[in-house]
């Protein structure tokens, strides 16, 4: 299912954004959630979160559960912080946490090298969010696009910055171990 909102012009800056990964269920109710999907598979239950300032995911397998969120402008959440960069172009994070591998990577671009989503024929799921910013002809946007396989799944997110003519790409993939 696809959701699209339009919000209310948001101050933020992709200087602003901090990558983060907690141990267990993070409150991210107070991160501004605009829309929210779950995916529930054989071996992980993942929901998928637009934000107010960007986006974050809470994986939960038979053994725990993580939640990732790249955000601007929040403050740490009251689980435990397994992972967290403040310079966040070029970033990558291997790590397994509470039965859940999870591989990261974070890159801010050029707006004009905006690209399509990764090439993995048909998603499971996609959020749109658009952010209008009354300076520009065009929004600032949060998209992202899933796709589950045998035990895990890959989440591709796009956010763009048009007055900052940038865009920031993260890749995640995530996996049930035993």
């Amino acid at each position: 299912m696809e959701n699209y909102r339009l919000e209310p012009k948001l101050p933020y800056s992709s200087r602003e954004l901090v990558y983060r990964v907690y141990k267990g269920e993070a409150p991210v109710e107070s991160l501004r959630i605009l829309s929210k999907e779950t995916y529930i598979g054989p071996e992980l239950t993942i929901t998928f979160y637009a934000l107010g300032a960007s986006h974050a995911m809470c994986v939960r397998s038979a053994t725990g559960a993580i939640t990732e969120v790249l955000s601007c402008g929040s403050d740490r959440l009251s689980t435990e912080l397994v992972a967290e960069s403040a310079s966040i172009s070029g970033y990558i994070l291997d790590l397994d946490a509470d039965g859940i591998r999870i591989h990261a990577r974070i890159d801010i671009l050029p707006l004009s090298d905006l690209s399509t989503f990764a090439n993995w024929g048909k998603p499971d799921g996609t959020i749109e969010q658009a952010y209008p910013d009354g300076d520009s002809d065009s929004p600032a946007w949060t998209r992202m696009r899933w796709s589950a396989f045998d035990g895990g799944a890959t989440l591709e997110t796009q956010h763009t910055y048009p007055g900052e003519n940038v865009w920031v790409r993260s890749r995640t993939r995530i996996i049930a171990i035993s």
